[in-house]
C-alpha cells in the first residue's frame, strides 16, 4: 500500500468527534446513491464487462459507466475473533467494530449526498472526505483536504489487483487519532468509505494498514455476476 504514517495531519487537528452520515450504504448496488439532479449524466446503454480493471486508478473509474455493477467493502470482521461488532449492520448504512488489541473503532459508510458527481473520482473523493471531516475537524473546508489528504490504494476482492482511495489523516488535541478514506466512483453514483478512530497512544494510520493488508477488501463486480 502506498500509505504513509509521516503524511500526518496535525495541522488542521482542531477538535474530535465521530460524524455519521445518513442514508450511507456499504455496499452500492447499480447506481448507488442518487447524485443532485444538476449532477446527473446522461449515458447510453453499454454491456457490462467481465471484470473491473485490475488496477482501478481514479481515471479507469470511468470505465464502469453503463452495465450493473455492485461496489462494496468485503471485510471478515464478525468472524475474527480480535474484532467486536459495537453496531450491526442493519441495513441503515452504517456499521462498525472495534480491535480488541488497539481499542480502535472502524466504522463504513458509502453513499453520498450533494456531491457533484460528473467530475473526476480523485475530486469526487475529495469532496466526500470534506463532508466527514466537518463532523471531525472544526471549521474544517474543502481546501483542508486539498492541503493534506493523500493518494491511498486499497486491494481488491478476489483479486489481484488494486483501487486507488485518499486518505486524510489527523489527531485530536487529548491524542487521540483519527483518519478518513474514501474512493467516489462518477460513473456508479456512489462509493466506499472507512472511517476509523483510535484512543490515545495508538495510530489510526497504522490501523488502517493493518486492516487493509489482513481483513479488508474492495469487491466491484457485475450485479448478479462473477
Amino acid at each position: 500500500m502506498n500509505h504513509s504514517a509521516q503524511r500526518r495531519v496535525g495541522v488542521i487537528a482542531l477538535a474530535f468527534g465521530i460524524v455519521v452520515l445518513s442514508g450511507c450504504s456499504a455496499l452500492i448496488p447499480t447506481a448507488g446513491a442518487s447524485p443532485s439532479a444538476s449532477a446527473t449524466r446522461t449515458r447510453s446503454p453499454s454491456p457490462a464487462p467481465a471484470a473491473a480493471p485490475a488496477d482501478l486508478t481514479f481515471d479507469a473509474g470511468e470505465s464502469l459507466d453503463g452495465g450493473d455493477w455492485q461496489i462494496g467493502w468485503v471485510d471478515v470482521f464478525q468472524s475474527d475473533p480480535g474484532f467486536t461488532v459495537t453496531a450491526p449492520d442493519e441495513g441503515k448504512g452504517s456499521y462498525s467494530y472495534a480491535d480488541a488489541e488497539t481499542q480502535c473503532q472502524l466504522f463504513y459508510q458509502g453513499a453520498v449526498g450533494d456531491i457533484d458527481m460528473s467530475r473526476d473520482d480523485r475530486t469526487i473523493s475529495d469532496d466526500f472526505l470534506a463532508t466527514v471531516l466537518t463532523g471531525t475537524v472544526a471549521g474544517a473546508t474543502r481546501e483542508d483536504v486539498t492541503a493534506h489528504a493523500f493518494d491511498d490504494q486499497v486491494l481488491q476482492h478476489p483479486g489481484p489487483g488494486t483501487a486507488d482511495t485518499r486518505t486524510i489523516w489527523g489527531q485530536s488535541s487529548d491524542g487521540r487519532t483519527w483518519l478518513h478514506s474514501a474512493r467516489m466512483f462518477g460513473a456508479r453514483g456512489g462509493g466506499v468509505y472507512i472511517g476509523i478512530t483510535c484512543p490515545s497512544g495508538q495510530d489510526a494510520s497504522a490501523e488502517l494498514q493493518k486492516v487493509m493488508q489482513d481483513d479488508v477488501r474492495l469487491a466491484v463486480a457485475p450485479a448478479g455476476g462473477g
